[in-house]
């Protein structure tokens, strides 16, 4: 955590007087729950400063309470690159991943927080949920593709699968409850 906190330390420092300035404004929208505008002051501070990795962070944040999941994604995947270290981004990676339907991603990504924090105790509380919702899948959608299969018996290229995909659209109820 010292490492993540020196790193984003040392990338406001680096940032110019206005993409400081953006980015303050920013939180203080986001802060008000006004997302748009905090949304907006983000990417103007990003267009000055594309390589910090709080303005990253901030705009994905924005995303993700905006319900703007997959930007929220970009976003976080970006402070990722520019500081490997920052743990949390992992966790809002995971809610992220999570709230779209990509389960097997969020799994991934709550793991990796938890290397970091293993004593989170909402942490392994969501991954516990995403074992449960991929259980109840796999017991729902089972039979589905099953009967998919043996209707389709004739047809060329037709795999006997059990494997439920996370992003099966059917799936969208349990990911909206998550």
């Amino acid at each position: 955590m010292y490492l993540a906190s020196l790193n984003l330390i040392s990338y406001w420092f680096m940032m110019s007087k206005k993409a400081k300035k953006k980015l303050n404004k920013g939180k203080d929208y986001l802060q008000h729950q006004d997302f748009i505008k905090a949304i907006k002051c983000f990417k103007e501070g990003l267009k000055l400063a594309p390589d910090s990795a709080e303005l990253w962070l901030s705009l994905g944040s924005s995303f993700l309470s905006n319900n703007k999941f997959r930007g929220a994604i970009r976003c976080f995947k970006k402070v990722i690159k520019l500081t490997p270290v920052d743990y949390i981004v992992f966790k809002l990676l995971a809610e992220s991943y999570a709230k779209i339907g990509e389960f097997d991603e969020a799994r991934n990504f709550y793991e990796k927080f938890l290397e970091f924090n293993p004593n989170d105790k909402k942490g392994k509380e969501k991954l516990q949920k995403i074992t449960v919702i991929q259980n109840k899948m796999k017991k729902i959608l089972n039979p589905i593709y099953l009967k998919r299969i043996s209707q389709n018996k004739n047809r060329k290229c037709i795999e006997k699968t059990t494997e439920i995909r996370s992003s099966d659209r059917k799936l969208y109820n349990y990911c909206r409850n998550y």
